[in-house]
Formats: structure tokens, sequence, C-alpha cells
């Protein structure tokens, strides 16, 4: 399938090893989402992070789960499904607890969905995926589609 980059996975996690050897705190560190799928753990991917290495070294794993981020169109227009199959990925290779980062901005989200609705679908999947909380991540740092899907998600609820 290509080329084994074994050597970047290690430095990435001698760095993480060495890191938490001097800073004696709790270690969550950010990969990205393809990380959590079963090809992965061959070590062919050549950005260097190997979910079960890094699993190993940190106290919590977030991956970023930005759907408009994948190249297959299937998953760009599914977020509830995308969320949903990668966290069950990931699931099933490590223990460590898995926090995805949800994508909270508009790029690349389906033409019938509102902003809002597509964070609820990933809340969704995310909830039902075990994840041990979740984040959100908008490059210009605005969260007002996401206020607005939490309270949404509030008023579906009630009381």
């Amino acid at each position: 399938m290509g080329p084994d980059y074994s050597a970047r996975c290690r430095a990435v996690e001698a760095f993480l090893s060495k890191a938490k050897s001097v800073l004696f705190v709790p270690i969550s560190v950010d990969v990205y989402g393809r990380v959590m799928w079963p090809w992965n753990a061959q070590k062919i991917d050549p950005i260097g992070q190997h979910l079960e290495g890094i699993a190993r070294i940190v106290d919590v794993v977030s991956p970023m789960l930005y759907p408009s981020h994948f190249v297959e169109p299937e998953l760009k227009a599914d977020p509830y499904g995308t969320v949903l199959r990668t966290m069950r990925h990931g699931k099933a290779r490590v223990e460590v607890p898995l926090r995805p980062y949800l994508q909270a901005f508009s790029m690349a989200i389906p033409t019938e969905m509102s902003l809002p609705e597509y964070i609820l679908a990933q809340i969704k999947a995310a909830e039902e995926s075990g994840a041990d909380g979740y984040l959100f991540w908008n490059p210009r740092a605005d969260y007002s589609s996401l206020w607005e899907a939490l309270n949404l998600a509030q008023k579906e609820r009630g009381p």
C-alpha cells in the first residue's frame, strides 16, 4: 500500500514520551481524523501519527473529525455517519479516552443542512459512540452556530 513510515511514528512518540517525562501533567494530543481508521495501524501514513503508539503514551487523544476534511464525498456529506464510524474504528483499536474535535464551521456541509443541524448530527454521533466528551473548532473563532445548535438541543431535551 505504500512505504513504511515507522521512523516518523517513532519520532512523534519519542517527543510525546519526553514531554510526559518532564512535564508531570496529563498529556492530551490532537491527531488527524484519518489516524482512527484501521489502515493507520500499518504505519503507512506519512504524517507519522500512529494511534496505538500515541495512545500508549498520552492520557487523552482528540482526533480532528471534521467531515469536510475527508476526501471521500460520502464522508463529507454525512456528519453523523462519519463521526460515528471514525470513533468506532478508534475505540476498537485503543482504550485511551477519545475526545474528538468536531466541525463548527461551514466548509463543505451538505446544502440541505444548516450548520447548527450539522453540528448536532456530529454531537449525536460522538455521544452514541461513547466519546469521552467532545471539543469544537472554528478557524475564525466564530462559535455563534455552535451556540445556536446547543440551544436547539436544549429545547429538544426539555427542562
